[in-house]
């Protein structure tokens, strides 16, 4: 039995060698796969580090962007309030108070806050207009409570299809149409 023991080791050296020819490969690429796994845990830290400074980066931007969206939506909130008239325009005859005309004086910075006081403005001057009457004794009476109050430079105007006028002349019109 023993012949045969030592023949047995005789024939498993060549895979004792092969085994640890194996388990030497084996070790080596595990050793080399640790080294590339550290190398590849660093360069994911450092990307993380990068991806936390872009955040910060990005939300420092968004709260940027939110308060110039403010700004802009102010802006246009301003622009549009100031393009719609502060009345209704409609067809027809009316008479309105006018308490200035003003050739130095521009008073587009009130305008939101005129909200009963109304501007027009030509190629001469800014007119503030108040009051918008269907009768011109009515217009008239408001004109004497404007003078009443201090306003001396009240007078009654007319007003034909949103074109300002002269009071005759647009009593004039009214006289037509109720001939019509």
């Amino acid at each position: 039995m023993t012949k045969e023991i030592n023949e047995n080791k005789r024939n498993s050296r060549p895979y004792l060698v092969v085994l640890a020819l194996l388990a030497l490969v084996l070790g080596a690429m595990a050793l080399i796969n640790f080294r590339k796994t550290a190398a590849f845990k660093d360069k994911l830290i450092s990307c993380e580090d990068d991806l936390t400074k872009y955040d910060s980066l990005l939300r420092e931007r968004n709260i940027e962007l939110a308060a110039w969206k403010e700004v802009v939506g102010k802006e246009q909130e301003q622009v549009e309030t100031a393009e719609k008239p502060l009345y209704k325009q409609e067809e027809g005859v009316f008479f309105e108070v006018q308490i200035g005309s003003f050739k130095d004086f521009d008073l587009d910075e009130y305008l939101n806050e005129m909200v009963e006081i109304r501007q027009e403005k030509d190629a001469v001057s800014t007119k503030l207009l108040l009051g918008r009457f269907r009768s011109v004794k009515q217009a008239r009476l408001f004109e004497n409570d404007m003078k009443r109050i201090g306003l001396k430079d009240a007078f009654v105007i007319g007003r034909v299809d949103n074109k300002l006028m002269d009071v005759d002349d647009a009593i004039e019109v009214l006289k037509r149409q109720n001939k019509d």
